[in-house]
């Protein structure tokens, strides 16, 4: 780790148990911020690849029930 960051955690690992809380939360929400777009964008692909898969036929429709079914059967 880089001295500098090496000061930086150790001057945030002396805050008090909320402060770093607090701090922890705002860096959570600015990845989540930074991120989103492209996360959203990527399931907006994935679901739009596995709609045009059903559609065409290409993959086999499970019933969820019977997939938790058999789920549970194989954790026994």
């Amino acid at each position: 780790m880089p001295p500098e960051l090496q000061r930086l955690a150790d001057e945030i690992l002396s805050l008090p148990v909320p402060s770093r809380t607090v701090l922890f939360q705002c860096i959570l929400e600015s990845l989540s911020r930074s991120e989103s777009e492209a996360v959203e964008r990527t399931w907006a692909k994935i679901a739009e690849e596995r709609c045009r898969q059903i559609d065409a036929g290409e993959v086999e429709l499970l019933d969820g029930d019977e997939v938790l079914r058999e789920l549970r059967a194989r954790s026994r």
